[in-house]
């Protein structure tokens, strides 16, 4: 079974500005689910989620947005835009929308199935049962991407996300991934903070009521 990795969609928008390269290093995958999948006409199976990646000194989560190329244990990247790739932006909306709500594994693969499909489909009909990306064995993991889905915008070319492209080098070639500014990581990390207290407050009060 292949790992295809790695794009961590976060928030706001990224300087178009190619930066020197850096290198990268696989951390393992965070919360994922095997999925089995068509793309471009051949079906294989993948470990589908989080991508946990360091990228200059940065503890990254990451989705893939590259189908075409399995990660590396280690390899050198640089900055580039989010429209370097197709769908650059959706994706980007979908992790900024979504990512920090995800504490499952059912979360992070439908996650990754919706960003899939948006970097392979995007500009056609966003349909998880047609088109050059197919969820083929998983119905809860294509039903909850579908609603990710749903959320999209109509028009999602002029959204603002501080999310950039991880450019994969040549030697060795890995995937290339998206992944927030420290900026953006903090204000995700605020938000679990958040739902985290609120979780909280709701059992808390749950437990009175029943007493």
């Amino acid at each position: 079974m292949k790992i295809r990795i790695a794009v961590a969609a976060f928030a706001l928008i990224a300087s178009a500005a190619i930066a020197q390269a850096s290198p990268v290093t696989f951390n393992g995958m965070g919360l994922n689910q095997s999925v089995t999948y068509k793309y471009a006409g051949e079906e294989d199976t993948s470990r589908a989620g989080q991508i946990l990646i360091n990228f200059q000194s940065q503890n990254l989560k990451a989705y893939c947005v590259d189908l075409e190329h399995s990660v590396k244990s280690s390899w050198d990247a640089s900055k580039a835009s989010l429209d370097f790739i197709n769908g650059g932006r959706a994706a980007a909306f979908l992790y900024d929308t979504y990512a920090a709500t995800v504490d499952t594994n059912l979360k992070a693969a439908a996650l990754q199935a919706a960003i899939w499909e948006v970097v392979t489909d995007f500009g056609g009909s966003l349909n998880l049962l047609a088109g050059n990306f197919r969820v083929l064995d998983s119905e809860s993991v294509r039903n909850l991407a579908t609603t990710y889905l749903g959320s999209l915008p109509g028009d999602v070319g002029n959204y603002q996300s501080s999310s950039y492209i991880v450019k994969s080098g040549w030697d060795p070639r890995s995937q290339h991934l998206i992944v927030p500014e420290p900026a953006t990581l903090g204000v995700v990390m605020v938000a679990m903070v958040m739902m985290a207290a609120d979780r909280r407050r709701r059992r808390a009060a749950g437990a009175r009521m029943e007493r």
